[in-house]
């Protein structure tokens, strides 16, 4: 929410968002206020870091946990689909590059138009597989203490003591996260697959 600092005369001396807690304080004054003032917040507020102090204030905080997580499932998933473009772009035959470029395209038409269109075919089942192996290697945050699904789970299970329940509702959590990620890879498969006639 907005907090105006005024002087005795009424005049703006400072203005300041209050944060996540409803605090707030001012740096840095040309000279001291008497009285405060606030205003509705407006719907959206993007919240921009600014430097106060020692420390920052506003923007957005990542947990420690949270960007090990993130660079973790990043590095190791973002290898794995690499290797598999690699390896799908190779297994088009060298006769079509060259074939492309008798006919006058360029390197990206070559790509876009003829390259990519055949890779997909080889490229789709296993990158289906990494994605489905990158939602179940997410509930590893568990390990390192970020809040993920289970954690969350035994809390539940601490606070209310259902124990079944609470694991049926991670399983099915899991179980429709990979079932979305295979029916849509599973359609995109059938999009650019070759229909032979």
């Amino acid at each position: 929410m907005p907090i105006t600092l005024l002087d005795e005369n009424g005049q703006a001396i400072a203005t300041e968002s209050t944060d996540g807690d409803g605090e707030f304080r001012f740096f840095d004054l040309p000279k001291e206020g008497a009285s405060l003032t606030s205003s509705a917040p407006p719907p959206v507020i993007i919240s921009e870091p600014q430097r106060q102090g020692f420390n920052f204030r506003g923007g957005m905080n990542l947990t420690p946990e949270f960007v090990a997580l993130l660079l973790g499932l990043t590095i190791y998933t973002g290898a794995f689909i690499a290797e598999i473009v690699r390896a799908g772009i190779n297994a088009v035959p060298h006769g079509q590059w060259e074939a492309s470029r008798a006919v006058g395209l360029g390197t990206a038409a070559t790509l876009r138009m003829i390259v990519l269109p055949q890779a997909l075919r080889v490229i789709i089942p296993p990158l289906t597989s990494q994605y489905l192996n990158l939602v179940k290697n997410s509930s590893l945050a568990i390990a390192i203490g970020f809040p993920d699904l289970f954690y969350v789970g035994r809390i539940i299970v601490n606070q209310s003591g259902a124990e079944v329940q609470m694991i049926l509702v991670v399983m099915a959590t899991y179980l429709s996260f990979s079932l979305i990620t295979s029916l849509f890879m599973n359609w995109y498969n059938r999009k650019v697959m070759i229909v032979e006639r």
